[in-house]
């Protein structure tokens, strides 16, 4: 049985392929000088795909290592000279083998045709090597815009779903780190400064991947929401708090070597009815059930669970600490 998360990479990575073909082929009807045909699609699919493919490896395997230890400037210094790069030889590689294929009987003939050095030569290959460097920032714009903005915000913006306000039900997740005022002694303020921002960028992709959204951070705590038809969706809103957990754990020793601390965290999950006006009774809530909890001394690769009513507005809440 495939994973949920295993499908939110592939989907991702669909997304992003499809994007690159589409780019591909724009890029083929701008530079083209001859009249098309149904092999010269087919090689500007492919190069799409080859580039797309290598893009998906990059932005979701190469880039989540080490996006903490690069400025927004290095990053985009990296993923300009990757993109330029890819782009440059996938089309040398691919795209001109096939043609050569396809056009003139041999995977290298191409390169000694005439069409090839007036493509090099003409300005051509320099157009397409824009255009598509140009579609990479577009299309990074957009997944970072989708992830600062929450999944399916930016197209509810976009369809003006936010112009008449409408009531929603949703499910509220108030995330605490365990024992921050004692962490926060033992590292000082620029440390432990550190130390939360790490955590609360760890935790940002398994949200993100059960289709929540960070609606605020109120000093350690995080608030997350999820519509109720994506929350209860495949356990979407219980899920998170084992990718967390497991996000957490695939991080410890990196932590230990940081900070000498792995973080712990609790949290609270229920549906209130005025989440804005709860928020700081539910986290005072959190305070006083983890004092009196002995869960909260669980370690972090276990997670226990205790059932406690918010007796502030008779709402059923699931209190854990992990």
């Amino acid at each position: 049985m495939i994973s949920p998360r295993a499908l939110h990479t592939a989907r991702t990575a669909l997304w992003i392929t499809c994007g690159w073909i589409g780019a591909a082929v724009l890029v083929h009807w701008i530079v083209r000088r001859v009249p098309t045909h149904l092999a010269r699609e087919f090689t500007a699919t492919a190069t799409g795909a080859v580039i797309g493919l290598g893009s998906a490896w990059f932005e979701l395997r190469l880039i989540p290592r080490h996006v903490r230890a690069l400025t927004v400037g290095g990053l985009l210094l990296v993923r300009t000279f990757f993109y330029v790069t890819l782009c440059a030889v996938v089309i040398h590689v691919v795209t001109m083998s096939m043609l050569g294929l396809s056009e003139h009987g041999g995977l290298l003939a191409y390169y000694t045709s005439e069409q090839y050095r007036d493509f090099v030569l003409g300005g051509r290959f320099l157009v397409a090597l824009a255009v598509l460097t140009l579609v990479s920032f577009l299309i990074n714009f957009v997944r970072q815009l989708n992830r600062m903005l929450g999944p399916g915000t930016l197209v509810s913006l976009l369809l003006g779903r936010y112009h008449r306000p409408v009531a929603e039900e949703r499910i509220f997740m108030f995330l605490d780190l365990n024992d921050s005022t004692a962490i926060a002694a033992a590292l000082g303020p620029f440390r432990f400064n550190d130390f939360k921002n790490d955590f609360f960028h760890d935790i940002a992709e398994p949200i993100l991947e059960t289709r929540g959204q960070i609606y605020q951070y109120v000093g350690d705590e995080a608030v997350v929401t999820w519509t109720t038809e994506r929350g209860l969706r495949q356990g979407n809103c219980l899920r998170c708090v084992f990718l967390v957990t497991e996000r957490i754990h695939e991080r410890r020793q990196r932590y230990l070597g940081r900070y000498g601390i792995v973080p712990e965290f609790s949290f609270v999950l229920g549906n209130p009815p005025d989440p804005e006006g709860d928020v700081h009774s539910t986290l005072e809530f959190i305070r006083k059930v983890k004092r009196v909890n002995s869960a909260s001394a669980a370690s972090s690769s276990n997670i226990k669970m205790c059932r406690s009513f918010f007796t502030e507005n008779h709402e059923l809440y699931y209190v854990f600490a992990v």
